[in-house]
């Protein structure tokens, strides 16, 4: 049974994952925490990317914060011990986090790490967040919003760039710390290139 939504107008803060894909795949969690606030004053805080990464994530009426603000309740995604610190030495009166990295004293709702993040999916990792709260999420599935425009200026852009967006594979080949996470480069160029031979365009995105 969903818990019941608040309705006291109370100010919430979300922080999520310091990294990108954990975001997008904190996405389910967050949405579910937005929806159950969706009568509060929502705002989530974080890296200067969130901005634009925000109106893609649907999390409703959720305005984002460059300066961590004052909140009834926060829920802290990163698991690091200097974000519980952030959030009590901001004056969030309840902060709910999963505990460890010695940071327990300073969460009021710490909750345990029920799922293993090596062998587990990161989705559900996050989404047990708001499972232990009460709060049931209405997908665990990742369903990203597009923005008005959005794909019509993406459109246009690629066209600018000579590519037929109707006929071009995106490829995202880096990741953030080391080889572990990221296919072997030639196993990319060998992909690229039959991709390539099939008349495909190519978009590699990353930074």
């Amino acid at each position: 049974m969903n818990a019941a939504p608040t309705a006291s107008g109370r100010r919430i803060l979300i922080l999520p994952p310091n990294w990108l894909g954990d975001a997008v795949m904190a996405q389910p969690a967050m949405r579910a925490i937005a929806l159950h606030h969706r009568h509060d004053h929502l705002a989530v805080h974080g890296r200067p990317w969130l901005h634009d990464l925000l109106p893609y994530l649907d999390l409703g009426h959720c305005t984002f914060e460059e300066t961590l603000p004052a909140a009834d309740r926060a829920y802290l995604f990163p698991n690091s011990l200097g974000s519980a610190w952030r959030a009590w030495r901001g004056g969030c009166r309840e902060r709910v986090g999963f505990a460890g990295q010695w940071r327990r004293p300073l969460l009021t709702h710490p909750l345990p790490q029920r799922i293993d993040q090596i062998h587990g999916h990161h989705r559900h990792y996050f989404l047990d967040m708001p499972a232990q709260l009460g709060i049931e999420a209405p997908t665990a599935e990742v369903r990203l919003a597009m923005p008005e425009g959005a794909e019509a200026r993406g459109t246009a852009l690629m066209r600018r760039h000579g590519l037929e967006p109707g006929h071009t594979v995106c490829i995202a080949p880096g990741a953030q710390f080391g080889g572990a996470k990221r296919y072997p480069a030639e196993a990319y160029a060998r992909i690229v290139q039959r991709l390539s031979a099939a008349r495909w365009h190519i978009l590699v995105l990353g930074t």
